[in-house]
C-alpha cells in the first residue's frame, strides 16, 4: 500500500513533539534563532510535496531535537518561578504521555485543564485535543468524544474572535492524525468508518479542507479491502470540492481511476480527454497511471503506460524525455505494490540515461528501497549516501543559527 501510513504516523508524532516544544518554550528565555530553525524546518517536513523529500526532512528534523529539547527543559528549570501552575500541571502529564503512560497524562492534563480559566481559550483547546488523543491512544473513543465536544466549542469561540494561533491549529490537526491513524489491521470497517466521521466533523469545524488527507483516508478504505466504500467516501470528497480548485483535476482523476476499478471506465475516458486539450500524451498518461497507483489498480496503470509507449513509438514521436517520465511512474507503481526486484532492474536501466538531478535521484532513492526490502542492505546505504540532497538550506539555517547565537553571547558579555 506504499508509504502513507508510516508518514502519517510521523506526522502525527512530528507534529505532537512540536506542540509540546513549543508550550515548552513560551516564556522561556530560549535562543531565538534555534526557535525560528525549527518552526521552518517543521513546516517544511509537514509540507513536503513527496515521500523522499518528507524522509530527507523528517530525518533532518530528528537529529535537531536532541539540542533543542535540552535547551528547552535547561531554560524551563531556570525560570520555573515564572511557569504558572496549569502549565507546571501540562508539562507533567507531557512527560507521562512521552513515556507512555496514558492515564497519568490525563490524570496531569486534566488538573491542567481545571487550572486555566474559561478564558483562556487557546491553553484550553490545546490540553482538550491532549486529553482526547491520549484516550484515543487507550482505545476509549466513548471518552474521547465528550473532550472533543468540549474542544470544538471553546475552538468556536477563538475562531470567532480571529485568535486562533498556528499551535493552536497544529493542535487539532494533531487530534485529527491520532484519529485518522489508527492501526487498520485491528480495526473492522465499522469503528473505521466511525472514527473517520469524527475526524471529519472535526475539520469541517477546526481546520482547512484537505484533500490529501481525504485521499489517504480512502486508500485507508482500500486497505481494508474495501473499494466499493473507498468510492462511496472518494465522490462525496469529490461533490465537497470547487471545480476551481487547483486540486481538482487530480483528484477528479484519481476518482476515475478507483471507478475503472470497479468496472466503471467511463469517467476515466472523459478525464483523459479533459486532460488531452492541455497536456503531451506522455503527461497524461502519467497523470493517469499515478492515479491508478494511488487507487491500486496496478494492473492498469501497466496497461496505460504501456499503450501510450507504443503509441509514442509507431508515430515516432517517443523522446527520451517521455520514456524517462513514464519509466518513473512504472518505479512509483512498483514501490507502491512492492515488486522489489522489478523496481531494482527498472531503475539500474534508468540511471545509465542522462538524467537532470532531480530525476537521478529520484531513481537513486527508489533503487534504494528496492535493494533494502530484498536485505541488501549494504548496496542500498551507499546508493543512499550517493543520492545527492537538495535541501542544503539546512545547513546554511545551522550556520545562520550559530552565528546568531555568537553575536548574542558577545552582545552580553559586553
Amino acid at each position: 500500500m506504499g508509504n502513507c501510513a508510516i508518514e502519517n504516523y510521523t506526522l502525527e508524532f512530528l507534529c505532537n513533539y512540536r506542540k509540546n516544544l513549543s508550550k515548552s518554550l513560551e516564556g522561556v528565555n530560549a535562543d531565538h534563532s534555534r526557535k525560528y530553525t525549527f518552526a521552518r524546518l517543521t513546516g517544511r517536513c509537514v509540507n513536503a510535496g513527496t515521500s523522499r523529500q518528507f524522509l530527507l526532512l523528517s530525518s533532518a528534523l530528528v537529529l535537531s531535537l536532541t539540542e533543542l529539547t535540552s535547551m528547552v527543559y535547561t531554560a524551563t528549570a531556570e525560570n520555573s518561578q515564572t511557569v504558572p501552575p496549569w502549565k507546571v500541571e501540562n508539562n507533567k502529564g507531557i512527560n507521562q504521555e512521552h513515556a507512555k503512560k496514558y492515564p497519568a497524562a490525563i490524570t496531569y492534563f486534566q488538573r491542567s485543564l481545571n487550572l486555566l480559566p474559561a478564558t483562556a481559550l487557546s491553553e484550553r483547546v490545546d490540553v482538550q485535543c491532549q486529553i482526547a488523543i491520549d484516550y484515543l491512544r487507550m482505545q476509549q473513543t466513548e471518552k474521547a468524544l465528550p473532550i472533543i465536544d468540549q474542544m470544538l466549542q471553546d475552538f468556536k469561540k477563538l475562531r470567532a474572535k480571529g485568535a486562533v494561533s498556528a499551535d493552536t491549529e497544529m493542535s487539532v490537526r494533531a487530534l485529527v492524525e491520532e484519529f485518522d491513524n489508527t492501526q487498520l489491521k485491528v480495526m473492522n470497517l465499522k469503528t473505521w468508518k466511525e472514527r473517520l466521521e469524527q475526524s471529519d466533523r472535526i475539520c469541517r469545524i477546526a481546520l482547512p479542507y484537505d484533500i490529501k488527507r481525504r485521499a489517504n483516508n480512502i486508500r485507508g478504505f482500500l486497505g481494508m479491502g474495501s473499494p466499493a466504500e473507498a468510492l462511496k467516501y472518494s465522490e462525496k470528497c469529490l461533490n465537497e470540492m470547487s471545480p476551481r480548485d487547483d486540486k481538482y483535476l487530480s483528484f477528479k482523476t484519481n476518482v476515475a481511476a478507483l471507478k475503472k476499478l470497479l468496472k466503471q471506465p467511463q469517467m476515466l475516458r472523459d478525464v483523459m480527454a479533459q486532460l488531452r486539450k492541455t497536456q503531451t500524451p506522455a503527461q497524461v498518461a502519467c497523470a493517469v497511471a499515478k492515479a491508478q497507483t494511488w487507487a491500486t489498480d496496478y494492473v492498469g496503470c501497466d496497461q496505460t503506460l504501456a499503450a501510450c509507449e507504443l503509441e509514442l513509438t509507431r508515430a515516432k514521436r517517443l523522446t527520451q524525455a517521455d520514456l524517462i517520465h513514464l519509466n518513473h511512474s512504472r518505479l512509483c507503481n512498483a514501490l507502491d505494490r512492492g515488486a522489489w526486484a522489478y523496481g531494482e532492474t527498472l531503475s539500474r536501466r534508468m540511471l545509465t540515461y542522462k538524467l537532470d538531478e532531480n530525476m537521478r535521484n529520484s531513481f537513486l532513492t527508489g533503487l534504494a528501497e528496492c535493494l533494502r526490502r530484498q536485505n541488501k542492505g549494504k548496496e542500498a546505504a551507499a546508493l543512499k549516501a550517493e543520492a545527492r540532497s537538495q535541501y542544503d538550506f539546512l545547513a546554511d539555517d545551522e550556520r545562520a543559527a550559530a552565528e546568531e547565537s555568537r553575536v548574542r553571547r558577545e552582545r552580553e558579555r559586553r
